[in-house]
């Protein structure tokens, strides 16, 4: 089996589970849905015909649909104007209303695609950004051109409809609740980048917009769960450090290489910002055991 901790699609016929903490980044996987017709091939073809161009302003009498106090605080500001803001509102009471829910997830999916560049304001290089503030946006032509591509995607893939493919929302470092012992082959995974990177601002507006987040706590209770890099995101009953020991992994790395480890030396403490914990910085030293001409084996 293999197991993923991020968004792919299996290639191949072999059971996949895919295992990823943030709600905004589900996908359908877990079932078979790859269903061609009726209402779902009507959409795919509307989204030729509907045409919902930016607007220069809202019209006359029209009062623009707005989110909740709470849940706007936890948006970078200017991450979405207001008018494109009423239009995702708009669609996503209709997607929520009477319909066949079978392709609920796909519609969620294609409104999740659309709104950090296509409908908000947001940029990616490599941080999370406000870019070009738009005025307004095509939101339901655009969402409509992306189901239509999730319906290309799933024609492609339905030689592969037997393939076995899970998708878990939980934390890749509890993945023995998800899977039995000596059960995975290969493991695919995206690290967490070494820097003050906060993941939650990744898929911030997907994740409010979407309902997923709708309050500080919420915001709170994803960080909790997320790898962190960084101080500015540690809380006081955090065991983070106990996950990643940097001495003890190098050394191991160290150790493949062909070195041999002398030992591992407190270098010095210094004191967590929000613990107030005594956090170790350690030298790590290390021995080629070869001649002196020989290099280190990679």
């Amino acid at each position: 089996m293999l197991h993923f901790e991020f968004a792919d699609w299996p290639k191949r016929i072999c059971h996949c589970l895919f295992v990823e903490l943030n709600h905004a980044a589900d996908f359908p996987s877990g079932e078979q849905v790859l269903v061609y017709g009726g209402r779902y091939g009507q959409l795919a073809a509307a989204a030729y015909q509907l045409s919902d161009q930016p607007m220069a302003s809202a019209p006359g009498g029209v009062r623009l649909r707005s989110l909740p106090a709470q849940s706007a605080k936890l948006l970078l500001k200017d991450s979405i104007s207001a008018l494109p803001l009423h239009k995702v509102l708009v669609l996503k009471e209709a997607m929520e209303g009477e319909h066949d829910t079978s392709f609920a997830a796909h519609e969620r999916l294609a409104l999740a695609r659309i709104l950090p560049t296509e409908v908000g304001n947001l940029r990616f290089g490599p941080e999370v950004g406000v870019g070009s503030i738009k005025h307004d946006a095509a939101v339901v032509s655009s969402w409509l051109a992306r189901m239509r591509s999730i319906c290309d995607d799933l024609r492609q893939l339905q030689p592969l409809d037997e393939t076995p493919a899970d998708a878990k929302n939980g934390d890749a470092r509890m993945i023995g609740q998800s899977v039995e012992p000596n059960s995975v082959d290969a493991v695919i995974t995206s690290p967490p980048y070494p820097n003050e990177k906060d993941y939650s601002r990744t898929v911030r507006l997907e994740s409010v917009l979407l309902g997923y987040l709708t309050s500080r706590a919420d915001l709170q209770a994803m960080k909790r769960g997320l790898v962190r890099s960084n101080t500015r995101g540690v809380y006081r009953d955090d065991e983070d450090d106990a996950w990643v020991s940097t001495g003890h992994l190098l050394a191991e790395i160290a150790e493949r290489a062909g070195y041999e480890v002398e030992s591992i030396d407190l270098f010095r403490t210094r004191q967590a910002t929000a613990t107030r914990d005594q956090l170790r910085e350690e030298v790590l030293v290390l021995r080629w055991p070869g001649t002196a001409s020989s290099s280190p084996k990679r």
